[in-house]
């Protein structure tokens, strides 16, 4: 079922990329790096890209946010 799940997001992925999503698509409105969340703290926007980051190297693509090709 994972192997599944992680296919069916690279084939959104790819196919979102494919139609001219970028990057700079997926940050926050700015409002969440301005007003603090109910615990006083805001994200801050280096700490957002350390996220989105992490977030791609943890599904497997490459910095980018592109899903990476397994040969078979």
């Amino acid at each position: 079922m994972r192997s599944i799940a992680a296919n069916v997001a690279n084939a959104v992925r790819t196919f979102n990329l494919r139609e001219g999503m970028e990057r700079s698509d997926e940050q926050l409105p700015i409002r969440f790096h301005e007003e603090p969340l109910m615990t006083g703290n805001i994200i801050r926007t280096d700490e957002m890209q350390k996220l989105l980051k992490d977030y791609y190297r943890s599904r497997g693509w490459s910095d980018e946010g592109n899903p990476v090709v397994e040969k078979q």
